[in-house]
């Protein structure tokens, strides 16, 4: 089928969807950019924060994206306990938060 075959409104929503593919992609390697450059600076910091256990840590001595992203997740609570209140960051979070506990509450009673 070429896409001369689709209608106007599916040619606008085939256009829709490649946009929001192409903004998925471009922001996971900004956030995997941003992982790998705290890897590299702050290894020393990322590994005294993270809670996991390995048998054997990296030759290199650098965290993986993964463990930092581990790393940031526990550390979450704590970074924006010390972040002013009117950063939109920590406004978003505790709506999730609070929405999270509501839904959890309707559940279980």
């Amino acid at each position: 089928m070429n896409i001369q075959d689709y209608s106007d409104k599916d040619w606008v929503n085939i256009q829709d969807k490649i946009a929001a593919f192409e903004r998925f992609v471009n922001l996971n390697a900004l956030v995997l950019g941003i992982l790998q450059i705290l890897s590299l600076s702050m290894p020393s910091t990322i590994w005294q924060s993270f809670s996991g256990w390995f048998r054997t840590l990296p030759s290199s001595g650098y965290p993986s994206e993964q463990i930092v992203r581990l790393t940031l997740q526990q550390s979450a609570p704590s970074i924006l306990a010390e972040s002013p209140p009117s950063l939109l960051l920590t406004k978003f979070l505790q709506a999730k938060e609070s929405f999270r506990h509501q839904a959890i509450h309707r559940r279980t009673g």
